[in-house]
């Protein structure tokens, strides 16, 4: 027998442990929260991590008779490592989101199938090109879900999409999030800008030589990623202050109950004092009983937590074009957050009680 080990505790008291794991688990709230509130960022991540390999460019409205813009384009095509596709009218569309409210997503127009085709081919993209031709909209699997559109059904116009023409669903791709492509005959200025023999970290210094170059706007991975950042810093902020009060609350009805549970072993603190049992020992013994316990619950939680995700996802959200991620690591900060302000005062509190316990009291 080890009664100064932290599992002896654990396993003569299986049914308080038990409540404290527990305890543990629902910090998993601020975790399932930070997962809802980052969903529509998540969304946004797919299109930015795509722009590695393309950005777009379009002229300015003080761009006197667009010179500017054409000598840009002129560089561009002159360039050997980069192809320059010109776009067709861009039409866009909502997508409903798991908030409750919808977002305009990133949608992209071609002239012809083969300019489609060069695109996904950047990007590795897997689409059925057969058939395809102008008229036509290509969306990712969850766009369409999103939309209830199956191949050959009409996309019909919702309250604040911009649809100028009359599109039928032609292909959906295999990409993760929401993608929308048009095709169409109508001529636009903007052109999308692709890498085809450039790295990464090459691509972007150009673009952004481009945009510094001539007055034209140049929307690539950098600026597209700070203007999403902006848009949505406020569901973040929310996010934030609502961890900070969860833990809050939590710490101080957690630690409530956890002082409540602990008041029977002051007797037992009291024998360990006496018979020479050191501080130290004392309080790596209660830190080792509560990390212990805050792991069996957090394990726990976790298996449960990631099969309800699974459950949902697989029964509900999929086949409705939304989704909840597994992970995101702002929702792993918050958890963590919420765990610290529980499991720390309780370490605290359990070694006060350690340390004051007298045996000649009894």
């Amino acid at each position: 027998m080890k009664p100064i080990s932290a599992w002896y505790f654990i396993k003569e008291n299986k049914l308080r442990c038990g409540l404290l794991a527990f305890m543990f688990v629902l910090t998993y709230l601020a975790y399932i929260g930070g997962l809802y509130v980052t969903n529509i960022q998540t969304g946004f991540d797919y299109h930015i991590e795509s722009m590695r390999k393309y950005a777009i460019i379009y002229p300015r409205a003080s761009d006197s008779n667009f010179v500017d813009f054409k000598n840009a384009v002129k560089e561009l095509e002159a360039n050997n490592d980069i192809k320059l596709i010109k776009q067709g009218v861009i039409s866009s569309i909502n997508i409903d989101s798991i908030m409750g409210y919808s977002n305009m997503y990133e949608s992209f127009a071609f002239n012809s199938v083969e300019d489609f085709k060069t695109f996904c081919e950047i990007r590795d993209v897997k689409c059925d090109f057969d058939g395809l031709k102008s008229g036509h909209v290509i969306m990712s699997r969850m766009a369409a879900n999103n939309r209830g559109l199956e191949l050959g059904e009409t996309l019909v116009e919702e309250e604040d999409d911009n649809i100028y023409h009359k599109y039928t669903l032609g292909a959906i791709t295999d990409e993760e999030g929401y993608w929308t492509y048009f095709i169409n005959d109508d001529e636009n200025l903007t052109s999308i800008i692709i890498s085809v023999g450039m790295s990464d970290d090459e691509f972007a210094a150009y673009t952004e030589e481009i945009a510094g170059k001539y007055d034209v706007s140049v929307t690539d991975r950098k600026r597209f990623a700070e203007d999403i950042k902006i848009q949505l810093n406020g569901l973040n902020l929310i996010y934030a202050f609502i961890v900070i009060l969860v833990a809050v609350i939590m710490a101080v009805t957690v630690n409530a109950a956890f002082v409540g549970m602990y008041q029977h072993r002051k007797p037992e603190f009291a024998i360990y004092r006496a018979i020479g049992i050191s501080k130290g020992q004392g309080i790596r013994k209660i830190a080792g009983e509560l990390v212990l316990i805050d792991f069996v619950g957090m394990a726990a939680g976790g298996v449960v937590v990631m099969t309800i995700i699974y459950l949902l996802n697989e029964l509900v959200l999929y086949n409705k074009g939304l989704w909840l991620d597994y992970y995101h690591p702002f929702a792993l900060a918050g958890i963590v957050v919420c765990n610290l302000a529980v499991l720390v005062p309780m370490i605290l509190t359990g070694s006060r009680q350690f340390l004051k316990a007298d045996i000649c009291e009894y």
